[in-house]
């Protein structure tokens, strides 16, 4: 059985509106990952949610008619949230030995179909491997910086940025979604876990667990800013629009 848990609790705040409901060429942002996963097989979907966005949630849903897709109300933070939707996971089945679990944050829509086929197929083949995580490397010069903050009056504080060392950028992972784990290895480490993570990939480095990083998409942006949506736009592909359409109508066996 393969699982997929959507991350879209999130408040938007950098972007200004609830971003995963604005459309790009008239397709909600969250439509895409939700088609996207039904393209591949995925057997269940837990879609995480901000209480006051049920009904808009229940709205799209609701037009996928023959999928198995279940809301969850997200937490204050995203691992949080994260953690309620695999709670959901449990209730909704007992996870097995060769199911997989993928997590995916809501806000990048453009990922590929065919890239997400082949990591689930190589964590299929490979019992070593507990999961694969897709990355890209950085294009621009990157550095580490250091924020001084000084108080000029009561109402204004000036900050002054130091630039440190500079860091090969063939050094540097820039962490995607989805990401395909091993279901019931998340499920143990998740048994009496205190911290919480950015991603789920977190929980696995700290616990040095046999991950593999892959080559992502360039274009599998993540929308953070108003600009982003503009990027997402321009990229989304009619092939991308025409899974949408497929898997609303689309009877799953």
């Amino acid at each position: 059985m393969i699982s997929a848990i959507i991350l879209g609790a999130g408040k938007s705040e950098r972007f200004g509106e609830k971003k995963i409901f604005k459309t790009l060429k008239g397709i909600k942002v969250i439509d895409f990952s939700i088609s996207k996963f039904l393209k591949v097989g995925v057997d269940l979907i837990i879609l995480a949610f901000q209480k006051e966005d049920q009904d808009s949630m229940q709205d799209i849903i609701s037009k996928y008619k023959y999928a198995q897709i279940v809301l969850t109300e997200g937490g204050k933070t995203r691992w949080q949230s994260f953690e309620n939707s695999f709670l959901e996971l449990r209730k909704k089945t007992s996870i097995q030995q060769d199911d997989i679990l993928i997590e995916h944050d809501a806000a990048r829509p453009l990922f590929s179909v065919e890239t997400l086929l082949r990591f689930i197929n190589e964590l299929k083949k490979n019992p070593a491997i507990e999961g694969i995580i897709p990355f890209i490397t950085p294009v621009e010069t990157v550095r580490t910086i250091e924020i001084k903050k000084y108080e000029t009056s009561k109402e204004s504080i000036y900050e002054e940025t130091i630039f440190l060392q500079e860091i090969p950028r063939n050094n540097v992972a820039l962490i995607q979604t989805p990401q395909v784990f091993r279901a019931k290895a998340v499920e143990k480490l998740l048994d009496g876990n205190k911290e919480e993570f950015a991603d789920l990939a977190g929980i696995f480095f700290r616990n040095k667990r046999n991950i593999i990083g892959l080559p992502g998409d360039r274009r599998n942006i993540k929308i953070t800013y108003k600009e982003d949506l503009h990027i997402a736009e321009a990229l989304v592909s009619d092939e991308e629009i025409e899974i949408v359409r497929e898997m609303r109508t689309e009877k799953r066996t």
